[in-house]
């Protein structure tokens, strides 16, 4: 954290902090970007971490329904897509009456390319 104040106050970065960003983060990428939160979520102030993934990649059906599963089966994660009122997108995938998108399902936490594994966001 020192670091990260004498860089502020050298003027190496913007006065808003460091911005760690990630553009079509895929499998690996996500990975990366979820230790880096993970690591430094408490400096929040002074650290912004994102992911970008291309928009438009759709989720299919199979998919969609393991990723329901994996959901139900993990309590943390179950809580926290309710607490956020992502929930029921995951629940109309499942029923096939919508269709999960591979950016959106990264804002709650998952990877297209690791459905078993939720991320942190």
């Amino acid at each position: 954290m020192v670091e990260i104040d004498e860089a502020m106050n050298n003027s190496v970065v913007y006065s808003n902090g460091f911005r760690i960003v990630e553009i079509g983060a895929g499998a690996w990428g996500s990975v990366f970007t979820a230790m880096l939160q993970d690591s430094y979520g408490h400096l929040r102030d002074k650290v912004l971490i994102r992911i970008w993934r291309r928009p438009g990649r759709s989720v299919d059906r199979v998919t969609a329904e393991h990723l329901f599963e994996v959901t139900n089966f993990r309590e943390d994660v179950l809580r926290r897509l309710i607490r956020r009122c992502a929930y029921l997108k995951y629940v109309e995938a499942r029923l096939g009456d919508r269709t999960l998108l591979a950016d959106k399902i990264l804002k709650d936490g998952f990877c297209l390319n690791m459905i078993d594994t939720p991320l942190y966001p």
